[in-house]
């Protein structure tokens, strides 16, 4: 199946989780206003942030199945008995500093939150497995029926019932149950039952050490897209950082399809020679930004609807979100690069260099602008961070494939076939659908 075929399909998935994660974003805007919002949003920031540091070999469960030739079922096993543990240890930890700090008395959303750690650490560890054995339809079915459970338990606030912060919480958390709950018994071959022989100890030690380089990434990955909004939150309070959220997930909606793209290719990305995963990856980046581009275009002409969808309160949140655009769009291609120096050449410290470039780009940024000129001066920061950093992506990328910077962004004979092929492929569908 050619890329263009294969990233549709998600990317149809991906677009249809997106909806409903904007429908949810929404709801949840409306109901809690800005500074409800703001709360929200920063308890899963501080969420994601944690998860990146404990999920250490997320990424090696991928890397093992396609790159080495592991048993996905030994694998899984050995990546989930290490993070159920540190997931237990977490819970404990925590538990262990409420006790000893009275002054420290999370509400209900905290204790949620932190107690499905364990599970979300399993899930990721399937939704790792499934994407390297290029189970792309599971994965999306999976993330799809998360969103629509999540959507419709909040679908209560329509018919009057009044949603807090915590009650937001709540469905967001049994909306991860639910996906827990389905991904083990879709996945049930790779772990039941548990057995002790499918432990690798010697395997658990190569999946740490390549797995804390890619955590190392991730970490500051998640500083690198989240250091503005976690200034605006300390400088600028929740109220403000509520606005700022809207601004930045409309335009996150350019990582939809980067993140299709990345899926699609990274089982062949890891498993193909050199020169031509390097051939797959500059398919896969043209393949992104023939789809974002128009897209952006489109998002900053529609800026006008904030208010209308979010609230008036929300009109704030236009002018950062048109700024934001053009930087987002330029590094959403950074997935699909990541993809290739991780997957391909083994290679997580290069993608950790540059988002560390641009982290630090945007913590300065944000330092000098946002006390000046508020959430304006977040997007600002922001946008230039990205436009900095994926231009030394994209010069390393060339040197490491062979690929001219003019040949990556060409379109080819072969981009052509596989548009046609995806044609022919619609056109099938859609023929045996309505026959």
């Amino acid at each position: 199946m050619s890329i263009a075929t294969n990233s549709l399909r998600t990317y149809i998935f991906r677009i249809a989780t997106g909806v409903i994660g904007f429908l949810i974003g929404i709801l949840i805007a409306r109901y809690l206003g800005p500074e409800g919002k703001g709360y929200y949003q920063a308890i899963f920031t501080f969420y994601n942030i944690y998860i990146a540091v404990v999920g250490t070999i997320g990424a090696a469960v991928i890397y093992q199945v396609t790159r080495m030739g592991r048993e996905p079922r030994t694998v899984f096993i050995t990546a989930t008995a290490y993070n159920l543990v540190i997931g237990l240890i977490t819970v404990s930890v925590f538990w262990i500093y409420t006790l000893a700090a009275p002054h420290f008395q999370p509400g209900l959303a905290i204790w949620l939150v932190v107690g499905i750690i364990p599970l979300i650490l399993i899930l990721s560890n399937l939704s790792n497995l499934f994407q390297g054995l290029n189970q792309i339809k599971t994965l999306n079915w999976i993330g799809i029926s998360s969103g629509l459970f999540q959507i419709a338990l909040l679908g209560v606030g329509l018919v009057g019932y009044h949603i807090r912060v915590q009650t937001a919480v709540a469905i967001w958390f049994l909306s991860q149950i639910f996906s827990v709950v389905v991904s083990l018994w879709i996945g049930r071959k790779y772990w039941f039952p548990p057995l002790t022989k499918d432990f690798d100890r010697p395997l658990l030690g190569s999946m740490l050490r390549f797995g804390w380089q890619v955590s190392a990434n991730s970490i500051v990955s998640i500083f690198n897209t989240n250091i503005d909004q976690i200034l605006v939150l300390f400088i600028l309070h929740t109220g403000k950082y509520g606005l700022y959220t809207v601004a930045i997930n409309g335009a996150n909606i350019l990582q939809y399809a980067s993140g299709a793209i990345a899926v699609a290719i990274s089982a062949r990305v890891g498993t193909a020679d050199r020169d031509q995963a390097g051939k797959i990856t500059a398919r896969a980046v043209r393949h992104t930004l023939l789809i974002n581009t128009p897209l952006a275009v489109l998002m900053w002409s529609a800026a006008f609807m904030i208010p209308i969808l979010y609230d008036k309160r929300y009109t704030a949140s236009m002018v950062p979100f048109r700024i934001l655009l053009p930087g987002i769009l330029a590094y959403s291609v950074a997935g699909i690069f990541s993809t290739y120096f991780t997957n391909q050449l083994g290679k997580p410290k290069i993608p950790l260099m540059v988002a560390f470039i641009s982290a630090m780009i945007d913590f300065i940024g944000s330092l000098i602008l946002i006390p000046r000129i508020g959430i304006i001066g977040g997007a600002w920061a922001n946008t230039l961070s990205y436009l900095i950093s994926i231009s030394i992506l994209i010069a390393i990328f060339c040197k490491y494939s062979g690929i001219s910077f003019t040949k990556m962004f060409l379109i080819t004979q072969d981009d052509i076939s596989d548009y046609k092929l995806l044609g022919r492929n619609i056109f099938c569908y859609l023929a045996k659908k309505f026959r």
